[in-house]
């Protein structure tokens, strides 16, 4: 059958394969549409009847996708901060309120309504949690800003005070 496919595109598997696949990125049904066949065909792991594939047999390079595309997705789909929950909407949540004297946007966590309600409640464990996201963040973004500056510094200073005695 391949002998056919490669017969009628006018190239073989090898070309096509390195050409769609390894250069240009395509995906593995994209190119098993290509050919007409089924993805299986070309790049299946386990056929009936011990069969292997067609890139087993040409020895071809697949790409293992599943890391890395849950990987892409985890990094693209936003996620709550506190327990990674990334399902459904995310709320914003003010940890220190601008008026009993937080500043304006340092303090949203994007929270699951689950770690909302618990955060709203006085949860012990996940106002922890949203204490270490928010210096963590905040220190980051002020020593990326200016490592000498000692503004910068009591800036800082303040933030911690504020997110550890709440």
């Amino acid at each position: 059958m391949m002998l056919e496919v490669e017969a009628r595109l006018g190239r073989s598997l090898e070309e096509d394969f390195q050409e769609y696949y390894i250069e240009k990125g395509w995906g593995q049904k994209r190119l098993a549409n290509r050919w007409g066949v089924g993805r299986n065909l070309i790049f299946g792991r386990v056929l009936r009847g011990g069969r292997r594939s067609w890139a087993e047999m040409l020895d071809l390079p697949v790409r293992t996708i599943a890391r890395t595309a849950l990987r892409a997705v985890r990094a693209t789909r936003p996620c709550c901060e506190i327990c990674g929950w990334s399902e459904g909407p995310l709320d914003g949540a003010h940890f220190v309120p601008r008026a009993a004297g937080g500043p304006g946007g340092w303090n949203i966590l994007q929270l699951c309504p689950n770690c909302h309600r618990l955060l709203d409640s006085g949860s012990p464990e996940i106002l922890q949690a949203a204490k270490e996201v928010l210096l963590k963040r905040e220190a980051g973004r002020i020593l990326e800003e200016v490592r000498d500056d000692t503004e910068a510094r009591r800036r800082l200073l303040w933030i911690a005070e504020r997110v550890v005695n709440r």
